[in-house]
């Protein structure tokens, strides 16, 4: 945890505790196993303050702002528990399509694996070629349904307790904006899984798990053939890189219709929107005048 950044609306950095931990060392560990316990949560733990980060020089727009989140140092240490415990477990749970924040894997594992693909496409000449399409979910964190994360969380056998803390960490909040130096009134959401959270990131592999399920599951019935580097290598219909994802598939209109399918129940379910400013598509060359008319139509780039 580092010692100096910015403290939330307690005012008090990791470095204070750090430095006097002999002091509130009781009453800490106290207050973070009735926390995990499920006990009631102490009035202001999660509080946070947003604070707006200038992106540009002279800013004339919200999106010129980068918003920051300001939590408590007692929450973190609660937070932290909770992510640490979860990463135990995330090498069994998390499919090997995805590879961030796993321990034991690299970002980079799936970055090679997409190269390769790539490659492919473009030297294959079968008569079924595939294509490879690059996914950006819009605002990703923010848009977190949790409804579905609970899903998630239960779908994948966690103990009803364990679901309680983790949830009571994400819905139990108040965001309060500083401007010119006041906060202005609490906010409560109905949905967002918080940045600068400790938990964020891994909670948000298991809501994106349920995007990979469903493509297996297409693939399973017949509907969705991935795409194979070599013959006896897996078919890999999708690579999931957090909020960036790329999908393998055949250059027809079956495939299309599924993976089109797949991605509006995902985000029907979970919140997420596709950014279609950010869609791309890459088509092996002799398939390109043949396809590239059936995909524009699909997806609107």
């Amino acid at each position: 945890m580092g010692a100096t950044k910015a403290p939330g609306p307690v005012g008090f950095p990791a470095l204070f505790y750090q430095t006097h931990w002999n002091f509130p060392e009781e009453e800490i560990c106290y207050a973070v196993r009735n926390f995990l316990e499920g006990n009631p949560i102490p009035d202001g733990l999660c509080d946070f303050v947003i604070l707006l980060i200038l992106k540009v020089a002279r800013p004339k727009q919200l999106n010129n702002f980068r918003p920051i989140s300001l939590c408590n140092v007692l929450y973190k240490i609660a937070s932290k528990v909770i992510a640490n415990r979860l990463k135990l477990f995330l090498p069994v749970i998390i499919s090997n399509f995805q590879s961030a924040f796993v321990p034991g894997r690299l970002i980079t594992d799936n970055t090679i694996i997409a190269y390769d693909c790539l490659h492919t496409i473009h030297q294959q000449t079968a008569k079924q070629p595939f294509f490879a399409m690059k996914v950006d979910m819009m605002k990703a964190y923010d848009r977190v349904e949790w409804d579905y994360l609970h899903g998630c969380l239960s779908k994948l056998g966690f103990d009803l307790v364990w679901i309680s803390s983790v949830m009571r960490c994400v819905t139990n909040v108040r965001y309060a904006v500083r401007v010119n130096g006041e906060l202005t009134e609490p906010v409560v959401p109905s949905k967002v899984i918080r940045q600068g959270d400790p938990i964020k990131p891994y909670l948000f592999l298991l809501c994106t798990e349920g995007l990979s399920s469903m493509l297996l599951q297409k693939e399973n019935r017949g509907e969705l053939h991935g795409i194979k580097n070599d013959r006896l290598g897996p078919p890999i219909s999708h690579l999931l890189f957090v909020d960036d994802n790329i999908f393998f598939a055949r250059s027809d209109r079956r495939s299309v219709v599924a993976l089109e399918s797949t991605l509006n129940l995902y985000c029907q379910g979970s919140g997420q929107a596709v950014n279609k400013e950010n869609l791309h598509c890459f088509l092996e060359r002799i398939a390109q005048k043949r396809s590239n008319k059936e995909l524009k139509i699909y997806w609107g780039f």
